[in-house]
Order: structure tokens, then C-alpha cells, then sequence
């Protein structure tokens, strides 16, 4: 059966284009094999992602996340069997500010609407969220 693996995790070092583009890279070609769809955003201090996969690869992604040391203490905001897949594939979006809150409730309604997610789920998500989000350190964007 299929789950949902829904995160949010503070960047602990700053990513260059290059690095988001590489990972996009690795990640689209790995995913694929994995048989995982869904989508992450990252910002310069956060990275928000949705994984759909069988349960034992969603597990085993998990276990890379929270070893991930660019990663500081990634908040799991569901991880659940889903009755059917809402991505057909898995994308990357890049983001060059950190977004506001409101910023956040609009993409997550955007990937929402792109993955016609039913509307009773998306209240369950957003509140959490954005709940992890405010718990995490802003970090600031000087170089």
C-alpha cells in the first residue's frame, strides 16, 4: 500500500543554485527507481517536501532525512497510507527567499490544486505546517 511522507526541516548551510540543481538531479532520477512521487520546495532556509511511495520506501526515506546533516531536526508532519497517489511524479521547486507564512499556506494550496488534493486534507496539513514552521529558528539571509 501506498503512504504520504510529509516534512519540513530547517537548512543548517546555505544551498547554492548549484547544489538545488544537483540534488533536483539525483533526486528525480532516484525517486523514479523508488517508485516515489510528490514534490519538495526549498528556500534558503527550509525545505517542505511530499513523498508518495509504498510504506517500506517512505520509511527508508525518512531514515536518509533525519540523517541528512545539512538538515537540523526535520518535523514529520504525516506519514500515513494514502488510498491513491495525488503526484504523478516527483518535482522540485526552488524558492530564493524564505517565504512567510502566507507565502507557505500558498504554495501548499498550489501543490494542493496541482495534485488535486481532496479539500477535507488540506486543513489537517496546513495548520501543522505552519506550526512547524514558526518552531523553527529563522536563519538569516546574509552572506
Amino acid at each position: 500500500m501506498d503512504s504520504c511522507l510529509i516534512y519540513l526541516a530547517t537548512i543548517s548551510a546555505p544551498q547554492t543554485d548549484l547544489d538545488v540543481l544537483q540534488a533536483k538531479d539525483r533526486d528525480t532520477r532516484r525517486y523514479a527507481k523508488l517508485h516515489a512521487s510528490g514534490s519538495r520546495t526549498v528556500t534558503p532556509t527550509h525545505i517542505f517536501e511530499i513523498i508518495e511511495a509504498p510504506m517500506p520506501i517512505a520509511e527508508q526515506l525518512l531514515d536518509e532525512i533525519t540523517e541528512q546533516p545539512d538538515l537540523d531536526d526535520p518535523d514529520v508532519l504525516l506519514l500515513a497510507p494514502i488510498p491513491k497517489r495525488i503526484f504523478k511524479s516527483w518535482t522540485l521547486n526552488h524558492h530564493k527567499e524564505s517565504p512567510s507564512n502566507s507565502d507557505w499556506t500558498e504554495t501548499i494550496n498550489i501543490l494542493a490544486q496541482q495534485a488535486s488534493l481532496a479539500p477535507e486534507s488540506l486543513p489537517l496539513v496546513i495548520p501543522k505546517m505552519l506550526t512547524a514552521l514558526n518552531d523553527h529558528p529563522r536563519q538569516s539571509n546574509a552572506a
